[in-house]
C-alpha cells in the first residue's frame, strides 16, 4: 500500500487552492496514483456518486489488493444487515457501501492517516469541489467525450427525463441527499441554457443547500447561497414557474417579519399574487389566509370557496373552514345546510385521527353539536351518540396499541 503519512498534495489545501488540489487528484487518477484514487473514491462514496465509484474502485483495486479484500469482507457484513427488500433499495445499498468503505479506510490506516480525519475542515470544500467537477478532466470515465458534453435544450431527451425522476425521488424518498445532488448536477446545464424549470430546481437547492442525512454530523454537499438562489429563482419566476414565485414569496415574507416591516412587503405580495395567478396552490392559500388575517371576510370567503370548489386544491381542512364561514356567516349569509353537508362529507371521507390530520375528529365534534341543535339537519340524538361511541372505541383502541 502507499505511504499515507501526509495528506496528498497538502500544499494546495494549505493555500486554499481547491481547483489546484482537485486538478492534481484527477491527474493522479489518470497516472494510476493509488493515493489520488483513494482520495477521489472517498469523495465519490460520500456523495453517493455511483457512476464514478465503479471506475475509481477498479483503478484502485488493480494495485491495492489488501484494500479490496478487506472492503469485500466489510461490505458483505453491511449487506447482511439488510433484508432482501432493503437490498433492492439503491439508497440503502449506497449507505452500506459508504459504511464499508469508511470502516475499511480506517482499519487499514491509523486515525490520523484516514481520509475522514485528514481532510478535517477541508472536507466540505473537497466534497463541493468534487460535486461541481472542479479540476476534472472532461474525458475521465467517458467513452464518447462529444456525446457526453453535449447538453441538448430539448425537454424530451433522456437526461431531462432523468432530472424529472431525480426530482420526483427527492420529494418521495427518506434519503434525499443523493437525489438532490443528482438533481443539481443534471439541472445546472439546462438552467445555464435557459430552461425555466431547471432554473427553479437549481435555485431551490442553492436556497436550502444539500446535506447528507445519515452522517453525524451530516456532510454538507452544497452550502446554501442566498444571492445565487435568488438570482435563479427570479429567472424561473419571470419564466412563469409558479413554484419559484411561491419560494420567493416565502423568502421575502420571512425577511419582512425579520426586518422592521418597512421593507420587502411589496416583494412578498408581488410573488404571492403572481404565483396565485399561475395556479400555485400555496400562493392561493396564502391569499385567502392574508384576507382572513386582515379580517376582510368577504374576500377571504370568496377565495376559500374557490379553493374548495377546485379539485386540485380542496382539502378536508379547507372544507371545514368553509363550513365555519357558513355557520357563523363570515363574509356570507349564514347557511346551516351548507355547513352541515360540508362537515358530514369530511367526517365520512376522512381516515380518522392521525398526528398530522385532525379533520375527522374536528368534523365529529361539529356533527355532535349540529345533531343536538338541529343545525342544518333534524335533531338526531342517536346520530350524535353514535359518533361519541365511535370516539370512545377509537380511544380504547389507541390506548391498547400504546400499552403493548
Amino acid at each position: 500500500m502507499a505511504d499515507f503519512k501526509t495528506p496528498v498534495f497538502e500544499e494546495y489545501l494549505k493555500a486554499n487552492d481547491l481547483n489546484g488540489y482537485m486538478t492534481k487528484l484527477w491527474e493522479g487518477v489518470e497516472n494510476n496514483d493509488s493515493e489520488s484514487v483513494h482520495a477521489l473514491l472517498y469523495l465519490a462514496v460520500k456523495t453517493n456518486s455511483v457512476n464514478d465509484f465503479v471506475p475509481l474502485a477498479t483503478k484502485l483495486f488493480e494495485g491495492d489488493l489488501p484494500f479490496l479484500e478487506m472492503l469485500e469482507q466489510q461490505l458483505q457484513k453491511e449487506l447482511d444487515k439488510l433484508s432482501e427488500q432493503e437490498q433492492e433499495d439503491e439508497h440503502k445499498v449506497a449507505r452500506a457501501v459508504d459504511m464499508a468503505y469508511t470502516m475499511t479506510d480506517m482499519a487499514l490506516r491509523t486515525k490520523e492517516q484516514s481520509y475522514f480525519y485528514r481532510f478535517g475542515e477541508a472536507q466540505n470544500d473537497l466534497l463541493r469541489g468534487y460535486l461541481h467537477n472542479v479540476g476534472r478532466p472532461e474525458n475521465f470515465g467517458k467513452e464518447d467525450e462529444e456525446e457526453q458534453d453535449e447538453v441538448p435544450l430539448s425537454t424530451t431527451d433522456e437526461r431531462y427525463q432523468e432530472l424529472k425522476e431525480y426530482w420526483k425521488q427527492y420529494h418521495s424518498n427518506d434519503d434525499t441527499s443523493a437525489c438532490q445532488e443528482e438533481s443539481y448536477r443534471t439541472a445546472m446545464p439546462y438552467a445555464e441554457q435557459g430552461d425555466p424549470y431547471a432554473m427553479y430546481i437549481v435555485g431551490h437547492l442553492l436556497h436550502f443547500g444539500i446535506k447528507t442525512k445519515y452522517s453525524s454530523p451530516g456532510i454538507v454537499i452544497l452550502k446554501p447561497d442566498e444571492d445565487k438562489a435568488l438570482e435563479w429563482l427570479k429567472k424561473a419566476a419571470d419564466a412563469d414557474i409558479p413554484e419559484a414565485d411561491y419560494e420567493l414569496y416565502e423568502y421575502y415574507k420571512t425577511m419582512y417579519y425579520r426586518s422592521d416591516k418597512t421593507k420587502y412587503e411589496d416583494e412578498w405580495k408581488h410573488y404571492m399574487n403572481r404565483g396565485a395567478e399561475l395556479g400555485n396552490i400555496n400562493c392561493r392559500i396564502a391569499q385567502y389566509t392574508m384576507a382572513e388575517q386582515e379580517q376582510n371576510y368577504e374576500e377571504a370567503f370568496r377565495r376559500l370557496k374557490a379553493l374548495v370548489e377546485d379539485e386540485k386544491t380542496v382539502t378536508h381542512e379547507l372544507r371545514l373552514k368553509l363550513a365555519e364561514y357558513y355557520e357563523l356567516g363570515k363574509g356570507t349569509e349564514i347557511d346551516p345546510k351548507q355547513a352541515f353537508e360540508l362537515t358530514l362529507y369530511v367526517y365520512d371521507h376522512s381516515t380518522g385521527r392521525t398526528p398530522y390530520d385532525s379533520s375527522n375528529e374536528d368534523a365529529g365534534d361539529k356533527l355532535i353539536q349540529y345533531y343536538n341543535e338541529g343545525f342544518g339537519t333534524e335533531v338526531n340524538y342517536a346520530a350524535a351518540s353514535k359518533i361519541r361511541r365511535q370516539r370512545r372505541e377509537d380511544d380504547e383502541y389507541l390506548d391498547d396499541i400504546l400499552s403493548r
